[in-house]
């Protein structure tokens, strides 16, 4: 499912929503000579990597909700109910952030291209 939803998502063109958003990636360190071992190698993941992995622990969520659910540990039912409550909240803020930048960096944009004029300070 992880894999399903990344590879959607990479279609799509969801690896630009750094350049959608208006953030600049960062640049990349340069090469070093020394060898390089796969302790010290690191993979930089892509956004629909990170997004596949949210979706992975949403599911794994609701299914351990559900199992706990079935077997009526009220105690466990309700510390996973909070922690689905505070991730629900975590991804609604994100989306409102990302909404937010994408709006400002359209209305940069916007006043790049056709300028009211004059000073805004008079």
């Amino acid at each position: 499912m992880e894999k399903l939803f990344q590879q959607t998502l990479s279609s799509v063109g969801f690896d630009n929503i750094f350049q959608w958003l208006g953030i600049a990636q960062t640049p990349k360190t340069p090469e070093t000579t020394s060898e390089e071992t796969p302790e010290t190698t690191t993979e930089t993941k892509t956004p629909s990597q990170i997004a596949g992995i949210v979706v992975l622990v949403a599911v794994m969520l609701i299914a351990s909700l559900t199992a706990v659910d079935i077997l009526e540990i009220e105690a466990l039912r309700a510390v996973v109910g909070t922690l689905l409550a505070i991730a629900g909240q975590v991804l609604v803020g994100l989306a409102v952030l990302a909404l937010g930048l994408y709006l400002a960096n359209l209305w940069v944009i916007s006043e790049k291209a056709f300028p009211i004029g004059g000073n805004r300070l008079d």
